[in-house]
């Protein structure tokens, strides 16, 4: 029982360090982000991230689905990643937070069963010297399908300010043909990424697909500075479990 539950913890915190370090495009929400550039140090802050999901039923009804998540990165390239979400049916909610340590080298999971699960970071390498982007972790040629068969154009879209930050915009339509997976007209997949490069955060990022719908994720209020050192660090309730142990 012991090693399945260390499988489970362990495949569940590389999802979240991916996650972490990437946008993952599903048929619900945008996940991760803003850390979507590996670890940058020199670059603190606090963000409250909006992240949404619109989807269009045959009967022509949309179901839509919003999260709050609250992001940090302190001058040392620490991470944290705290996402609420409801239980459906029992009228309460559960909190996960993430904190990715590049310093220790290591990767937290703190549940709401109150148990820090600790993992060796994936990619650990030696610790970030301040002012340097020294690890990218990204996987999206992966995460969002671009597998398909199919054409694809990148447009620039100018810039502008996003929660008070300065943001550089790009557009990518992939094109999937007529007939590559049986569909009969050609398929046109849409994404915009707007990118700070003095943060190097991403602070909105849509994607719209017509198989699964339309998806956001936007950065609504952002603070530049030093974080709180107690974000990073596991509150003295939390039980510390090594690889699920």
């Amino acid at each position: 029982m012991k090693i399945a539950f260390a499988v489970l913890a362990f495949a569940g915190a590389c999802i979240a360090y991916a996650q972490l370090s990437t946008q993952v495009r599903t048929a619900g929400p945008i996940l991760g982000g803003p850390f979507d550039v590996g670890v940058v140090t020199g670059r603190p802050f606090t963000a409250d991230v909006l992240v949404e999901s619109r989807q269009t039923l045959a009967d022509g009804s949309q179901v839509v689905n919003q999260q709050m998540v609250t992001a940090a990165r302190d001058s040392q390239g620490r991470m944290r990643r705290e996402e609420v979400r409801a239980m459906p049916g029992a009228g309460q909610q559960s909190k996960t937070v993430f904190i990715t340590d590049p310093v220790a080298q290591m990767t937290y999971v703190l549940g709401p069963d109150h148990v820090a699960r600790r993992l060796p970071m994936p990619g650990s390498g030696s610790a970030p010297q301040t002012g340097q982007q020294v690890q990218h972790f990204s996987t999206s040629g992966t995460a969002t399908g671009r597998m398909e068969p199919g054409d694809s154009k990148t447009e620039s879209l100018g810039a502008q300010t996003i929660a008070g930050v300065l943001a550089d915009g790009s557009r990518t339509t992939f094109t999937i043909p007529a007939g590559a997976i049986g569909n009969q007209n050609p398929l046109a997949i849409t994404e915009e990424r707007w990118y700070s490069r003095e943060l190097q955060i991403t602070l909105l990022s849509t994607h719209s697909d017509p198989r699964f719908g339309e998806s956001s994720y936007r950065v609504t209020a952002i603070q530049q500075g030093e974080p709180p050192a107690s974000l990073f660090q596991i509150p003295s309730d939390y039980t510390v479990e090594a690889n699920g142990k």
